[in-house]
């Protein structure tokens, strides 16, 4: 009973967070007490019940009233499977799951990455799928490094497919992503344009010094 108020408390908190189709922003990670936790065997059963009857994108979004997040489960990948994204906090760790009905939570992909702080999900190679995002905090300067998780259907995983920092623009005509990095008083300003390439993000040219748009 208690779990069941928990899991229906959560799927209030997803509809206030507002995921409708892509997230719009990125939203907080943190570290939920272990006491208070669900972890994806514990929703075993109810998320069989949400792949079979439910057609909504979302199940659920483990965080707090702030958008604070470190469990997401749902369709979100646009493939009418349901999958699970699962971030260790402490340990730095993200892991990603794919819901089988006949075997349970099945391990597509796990990755230790830079201290992880926000989650977006957002098309960033133009086939309507979207990529998962992980990004660390901003530092003093407001710059935050991302990485960019992409799902292989060929391979069934979900990998890192490469690494941007803050400011980018996703060109999904050209398969190109331009990045600038403004720089700071211990690093130097650089422009980057990277281009997908055989499933994974690639640098094709980079600028560094003193870069003018003239």
């Amino acid at each position: 009973m208690g779990k069941t108020l928990i899991i229906s408390f959560l799927f209030v908190v997803v509809c206030l967070i507002g995921f409708n189709g892509y997230a719009e922003g990125a939203f907080r990670l943190y570290a939920e007490p272990a006491e208070n936790r669900i972890v994806l065997g514990d929703v075993l059963s109810d998320v069989k019940q949400y792949a079979a009857v439910d057609s909504s994108r979302f199940y659920l979004i483990q965080g707090d009233s702030e958008g604070a997040v470190d469990l997401v489960i749902g369709r979100f990948l646009n493939d009418g499977n349901v999958y699970a994204v699962d971030v260790s906090v402490p340990d730095s760790i993200v892991s990603f799951y794919r819901f089988d009905a006949g075997n349970g939570w099945i391990p597509v992909g796990s990755e230790k990455i830079l201290a992880p702080y926000f989650m977006e999900l957002e098309d960033m190679d133009g086939d309507g799928v979207p990529e998962v995002l992980l990004s660390s905090a901003p530092n003093m300067n407001g710059n935050r490094w991302i990485n960019i998780f992409r799902y292989s259907v060929e391979r069934e995983v979900m990998y890192l497919a490469g690494q941007i920092t803050t400011d980018y623009k996703v060109c999904k005509d050209k398969k190109t992503i331009e990045v600038e990095y403004e720089g700071s008083s211990y690093m130097p300003q650089v422009k980057s344009l990277y281009r997908w390439l055989d499933e994974n993000l690639v640098l094709e040219n980079e600028v560094i010094g003193n870069i003018s748009d003239e």
